[in-house]
């Protein structure tokens, strides 16, 4: 699921279950803001792993890193330890009202756990069992971006917010009707675009796949320098292209790519194999 998503669960079960209030009151921060804040990071922290690939010159990162220990049951309290130390931490300092830290531990283990959740009911999958265990449990309910499920969970926020204050209620159900009455035409039309992309992005990395086999064959001795590289910058931007392409394609516990191998006794590593005609003496 989408990290959005993920927010807007956490922000709505810390709102419904554990009486936390909005994150932006006009009032100054208290337990009950605390609380909101704190199932929310919970929820959205598990993707903070998609930060490694800043510094990663790997272009499969995303299918053998992403979603493993950060989305792990087993390194779970660890997380919600850390978390919750860092909040008193940062209340301490700013001299903000906060639950105790057994309290602020259980809350981030809540959220961390609907992130778990809501990835592993996923076409995706998630590595739950990480780092014991590297295979991708998926339930395969729902996609990885899920508008209609995201609007289920934002609306009763919205209208919890609208009804809030009875004497503006009728300005903000109206400013919610202005927004979400175009909203479904606006996203259907970016999911429209976004496939059309992802199409033209196959589509290119697999004409540029076959190029190279078709100017190797033309490649004598005169032609040889020149379309031989040629051939070959033609499929390094293939090899590119297509790991963005296959980003948005659902992944279960197995993973098979022409040109790569993966050793499924340790931890998920795939290596790059050069076709042979393509090697250097």
């Amino acid at each position: 699921m989408d990290t959005i998503t993920h927010g807007i669960a956490g922000a709505l079960i810390g709102k419904a279950i554990f009486g936390g209030r909005d994150l932006f009151p006009a009032r100054a921060m208290g337990k009950d803001r605390v609380i909101t804040w704190a199932v929310m990071l919970g929820a959205i922290f598990p993707d903070s792993d998609v930060f490694r690939e800043f510094v990663s010159k790997n272009d499969l990162l995303m299918l053998t890193w992403h979603r493993s220990i950060t989305h792990s049951l087993l390194c779970l309290p660890l997380w919600s330890a850390l978390l919750a130390w860092i909040t008193v931490a940062i209340c301490r300092w700013r001299k903000w009202q906060a639950p105790p830290f057994a309290t602020l531990c259980g809350l981030y283990a809540v959220g961390i756990l609907s992130h778990i959740f809501l990835d592993l009911v996923t076409t995706f999958g998630t590595m739950i069992w990480s780092p014991l265990e590297w295979s991708r449990p998926a339930w395969d309910i729902l996609f990885i971006v899920d508008f209609t499920f995201a609007a289920i969970l934002l609306i009763p926020q919205l209208l919890a917010w609208a009804y809030d204050v009875p004497e503006s209620y009728r300005k903000r159900a109206f400013f919610m009707w202005l927004v979400f009455t175009p909203a479904p035409f606006l996203i259907s039309r970016i999911a429209r675009i976004v496939g059309a992309l992802l199409r033209i992005l196959t589509g290119v990395a697999i004409t540029l796949l076959q190029l190279p086999d078709q100017l190797l064959a033309l490649a004598g001795d005169d032609l040889k320098i020149v379309v031989g590289q040629f051939a070959e910058l033609l499929m390094n931007v293939a090899f590119h292209l297509l790991p963005l392409s296959l980003d948005f394609i659902p992944i279960h516990e197995y993973t098979l790519l022409i040109g790569f191998t993966r050793d499924t006794r340790r931890a998920p590593r795939f290596q790059c194999r050069r076709p042979a005609m393509l090697r250097s003496d």
